[in-house]
This record gives structure tokens, C-alpha cells and sequence, in this order.
């Protein structure tokens, strides 16, 4: 059972009980304990072993409504005596379409019979595109994490928890490939982003599957039209690109999955190869002033970082790309390209210092005798290339 975008939402007389795990199919209670052993996997072992329970902290849910995210909040709510958290959703209305209204009124609805605290936040994302000069899909996207991290901070909770599943990897890692992505990033998205704390815990689960579940316990959804609309390059990627290759490939699943293991390993050895050379070589970092006083080990929001000469002559090229990259999210408006870092890169090994590097955002690079500075602000001296 579900509503079509078209149609109001259900009333809430008409909503069904809290789901309990008594009431799965076997099917479904097989995929509720696959929910919970691979968040068991996500989290580090010391969290998992906190008062006997999984997760003892609260938890946002990114309620949309759709079948993904009400699958997501049915599947916590089963799981929550396991878990020992407390949940609440998050409901963003982005005014794009005429059923937003009617959503929103349909998640408020089912999180107030079901006894879930909810938050409903509207934002004109239209507005905000254009204020930002970006396009809708990355002006939705960017507002509504903001709206999240907010509600986070506000509300205390470890993690925000989303309903990205294994579709949604599979558009991903296609989408990075069609934007030039590097190894391991072209895997796809982590399933735990600990940087924004942000979980994934149906990223291995089968779209289907939900919906069998919601179908299974009369739970309804409401579908929003926009997905099928092949002007959104992802709606393209999903319905036309996808079933093409799944067509060539009837393992192409099983292959996105395995692709995203592999590059959880390599990156997670990559991560600690850096660990390790930032430990014997530390870079240096200029604070800006309101984040001298919260040093947390988050990236924040730098005026100057210095890698120095003894810590890129200890990595190998590889290396030193990938710690590039991880200096440069101390400065989020940076924009830095592959070509870019190859260049900064082979400017380097040539020993040609008084170069500066533009990487968007007002934030460059420099060299100078083997060390290389990313600032906010260019330097005087050097030539620009």
C-alpha cells in the first residue's frame, strides 16, 4: 500500500501500529537482522559494547516520506530495544514541487502515531540555486545537509542516519566515474562518514526489499514524480544507464558491491599509511581565529596549512596526492582538480619553488624551498601559473 505524490496521505487514523518485529515475515526479519549486524560492523568496538546496546545515542532520521526512508525509520523503530537509541526524524521540504505540502503533512502524520519526535523544515531551494549560482540537485543536496548538521548540534544526536541504498550506491559510483573520480573514491559513498557523522545503514540492502517490507505491514509512502524526470542527470544515470549495463551484466550488483569493499580496504590503508607519516612529520596549521579554540581533530576551516619538506620526501606520489587532498578539507571552498594536484605535484618534484597554484575559492598553493602552503590568501611574491 502506498499514495501516489498525486494524493493526500492518509489520515492518521488510518496508519498502522508501531511495527514490532514479531509482525515481519522471515524475509524481512532476516533483513531487519542484516540492518543491525551491519551497523554493529560500522561502529568501533567500544561504542558497540556501551551499556550491552548497539547504539545507546540518539539518532536523526532523514524522513522524506518515500519508500526508502519510511522503510529506514520501520526498520530502526524494530531494531531500537536492540539498538538502546532514541530516534528523531527530520523532514526537509525543499517548495519545488505542489505535493511538498501534502508530504510533509503525511511524515508528521505517521511519526506522530508512531510516537517519533519530528522536526519539519522548509526551505526554497529555488531561491537558495540561485543565490549560490548553482544548479537545483546541488542546492537541495547542499541546504538540506546543512538543515541536518543543524539539527544535529541541536538535538545532540551521534549520527544522522539516511536511507541511501544499494541503488543509490550503484548511481554514485557511475556518477563519480562520469566526473573523473580517482581511486578509492570511485567506490562509491562510505557507508559511515565519520567527518559529518552521517550513517548509511541500508547501503547493502536491495531497493525491493523495503518496499516488500512496507507493502508487507500495510505502512504507506508517498511517491515524489520528480524521480522519473530524465532532466536530473542522476534520474538518467538510474533509468537509462543502469538497466543497460544490468543488461550486459546480470552480476553488475554483486560487481558494484564487491567494488565498493575494495576500495573501503585500499582507502582505510591509505588512511593509516598518512597517519603514520603526519605522526613523524606533522604539518602545520594557522586556525582561524574562532576555530583556535575548538581543536576537536575535525577539519576546520583554515587560514594556512604548510606541508613540510621532510613529509613529502617521505611519500611516494600516491601518497602525497591523497595528502593534498586531505589538507584541503581544512579549506572547503577549495575546488581542486586532478589536473591541478598532478601539476602541483610534478612542480614539486622538479624543485621549482615561487609557483602558485589557484584552486578555487580563493585558496592557492604555493612552493617554496620543498614545502608547499595551502592558504586562504595568495601570497604577494609568487608567479601565478
Amino acid at each position: 500500500m502506498c499514495t501516489s505524490s498525486a494524493c493526500l496521505p492518509p489520515c492518521a487514523q488510518a496508519l498502522p501500529p508501531v511495527p514490532a518485529l514479531s509482525q515481519f515475515s522471515s524475509a524481512s526479519a532476516r533483513l531487519c537482522l542484516h540492518v543491525a549486524h551491519f551497523m554493529q560492523a560500522l561502529l568501533p568496538p567500544a561504542a558497540n559494547a556501551q551499556q550491552g546496546a548497539l547504539l545507546p545515542c540518539p539518532l536523526i532520521i532523514g524522513l522524506s516520506g518515500g519508500a526508502d526512508s519510511t522503510a529506514l525509520l520501520t526498520l530502526l523503530l524494530a531494531l531500537r530495544p536492540r539498538l538502546g537509541c532514541t530516534l528523531h526524524a527530520v523532514h526537509i521540504n525543499h517548495q519545488l514541487r505542489p505535493e511538498s505540502e501534502a508530504e510533509a503533512t503525511h511524515v508528521a502524520a505517521l511519526c506522530r502515531a508512531w510516537g517519533v519526535p519530528c522536526e519539519c523544515t522548509a526551505l526554497p531551494i529555488a531561491e537558495l540555486a540561485a543565490q549560490w549560482h548553482m544548479g537545483i540537485e546541488e542546492a537541495a543536496r547542499k541546504a538540506r545537509y546543512a538543515a541536518f548538521a543543524a539539527a544535529q548540534q541541536r538535538l545532540g544526536a551521534a549520527w544522522l542516519c539516511t536511507a541511501h541504498h544499494s541503488g543509490d550506491l550503484e548511481e554514485d559510483i557511475m556518477l563519480r566515474l562520469l566526473r573523473g573520480a580517482g581511486w578509492p573514491a570511485l567506490g562509491g559513498m562510505p557507508a559511515l562518514d565519520a567527518q559529518r557523522r552521517i550513517m548509511r545503514p541500508l547501503l547493502l540492502t536491495e531497493p525491493a526489499a523495503l518496499r516488500t517490507l512496507l507493502c508487507e505491514l500495510g505502512i504507506p509512502w508517498v511517491e515524489d514524480a520528480s524521480n522519473q524526470s530524465r532532466a536530473y542527470k542522476r534520474n538518467r544515470v538510474r533509468h537509462d544507464v543502469l538497466p543497460l549495463l544490468k543488461q550486459e551484466n546480470p552480476a553488475f550488483t554483486t560487481g558494484m558491491r564487491q567494488l565498493w569493499q575494495l576500495a573501503g580496504i585500499d582507502a582505510q590503508h591509505w588512511q593509516q599509511a598518512l597517519d603514520a607519516a603526519l605522526k613523524a612529520h606533522p604539518w602545520q596549521l594557522c586556525l582561524h581565529a574562532e576555530h583556535k579554540a575548538n581543536t576537536t581533530g575535525q577539519p576546520c576551516p583554515a587560514h594556512s596549512l604548510s606541508l613540510p619538506r621532510a613529509l613529502l620526501r617521505s611519500l611516494d606520489q600516491s601518497l602525497r596526492l591523497r595528502l593534498y587532498k586531505r589538507a584541503l578539507q581544512h579549506f572547503p571552498a577549495a575546488q581542486p582538480r586532478a589536473q591541478t594536484l598532478l601539476a602541483l605535484d610534478a612542480a614539486w618534484a622538479a624543485g621549482r619553488g615561487g609557483t602558485l597554484f589557484q584552486l578555487g575559492g580563493g585558496i592557492c598553493a604555493s612552493l617554496r624551498q620543498g614545502a608547499i602552503s595551502f592558504s586562504s590568501a595568495p601570497p604577494s611574491t609568487p608567479a601565478k601559473e
